[in-house]
């Protein structure tokens, strides 16, 4: 048995996506959080874009995610997402906003034919691909424009539900596959721990209303520490634990990830709301302990068979 311990969450995702390359499944027992994953990965995208105006990076950040797709075969969606690219963003003021993308495009075609002077990758585009574009950016409006509405209304406050109604029915116009269907956001571990999630806010934050500017803050959040762990076997002599998991475990190699300072043992911060001698009044232990229990479950861990320590 054979296991890798480390704190730093972001180290175990790397090395487990590394084994995943080679074949080996290997359970992380923290799971993965929601918001790095594919299905929660979009739904943070599709609120940065809104949230910021529809921005050119951020638009073609969701626009090339790979649940993207509009009704369009992944090729096609990959492709429209090019062309719009193309002939709007690469240009020195641009603006924001799909009217802006629709001057901007215009701008574009008109100089393949007024000066010659258009590069060669405009010039080759067929009418067709120009016609793909306004209507790319005609769909793109009217999925958004229930969303958009909400999002722009300034001076007043607008229930967190209906919000969050509004902000998946757009993510789901823009996962739909070319058969018409609609379920690729909730597909796989990752999409049920979403649509639970999902289903949660439209149950307990109904009442909820705030100013639309602080939605995208606040839905991360309440996605933040949902962590989505793995039904399906794993390989069952190598595991990535926690220091806290592998107190109760006996493997026969260890593997001391992260022994770096600020991460294994953590950073001791002062406590801003209770000073050193208050939190011995009132008994709380001092921040200092974490490093003593640090240093434990190194002490225990070296008690395997074969250790190797990593920095």
């Amino acid at each position: 048995l054979a296991a890798l311990v480390t704190p730093d969450r972001t180290l175990a995702r790397r090395v487990a996506a590394r084994l995943e390359k080679l074949g080996l499944k290997v359970d992380d027992s923290a799971g993965r959080p929601l918001e790095k994953t594919l299905p929660g990965g979009f739904l943070d995208a599709l609120a940065e874009a809104v949230n910021s105006g529809f921005a050119p990076v951020t638009l073609l950040a969701l626009l090339k995610h790979p649940l993207t797709l509009m009704g369009r075969e992944p090729v096609e969606m990959r492709n429209a997402g090019r062309l719009l690219e193309l002939t709007a963003f690469r240009q020195a003021a641009v603006g924001k906003g799909f009217d802006a993308y629709r001057r901007a495009a215009k701008r574009s075609k008109a100089r393949t034919g007024a000066d010659g002077h258009a590069h060669f990758s405009l010039r080759r585009l067929k009418e067709r691909d120009w016609k793909a574009v306004e209507g790319l950016l005609t769909e793109l409006e009217r999925i958004f424009s229930g969303l958009s509405a909400l999002m722009s209304a300034r001076g007043r406050e607008v229930a967190f539900g209906t919000l969050v109604k509004a902000h998946l029915a757009a993510a789901e116009a823009l996962t739909t596959a070319a058969d018409g269907s609609a379920s690729a956001l909730w597909r796989g571990e990752a999409g049920k721990e979403l649509h639970g999630f999902a289903v949660s806010l439209l149950d307990a934050k109904e009442t909820i209303a705030i100013a639309p500017h602080e939605y995208l803050e606040l839905q991360r959040s309440f996605m933040a520490g949902i962590a989505v762990r793995p039904r399906a076997a794993a390989h069952p002599r190598i595991h990535i634990w926690g220091p806290l998991e592998a107190r109760l475990q006996r493997p026969d190699m260890v593997i001391l990830a992260g022994l770096n300072e600020g991460t294994w043992p953590a950073t001791v911060e002062s406590d801003p709301w209770l000073s050193r001698p208050m939190r011995e009044e009132i008994g709380l232990p001092s921040p200092e302990r974490q490093i003593g229990l640090a240093a434990h479950d190194v002490a225990q861990l070296m008690g395997a068979g074969e250790v190797w320590l990593t920095r």
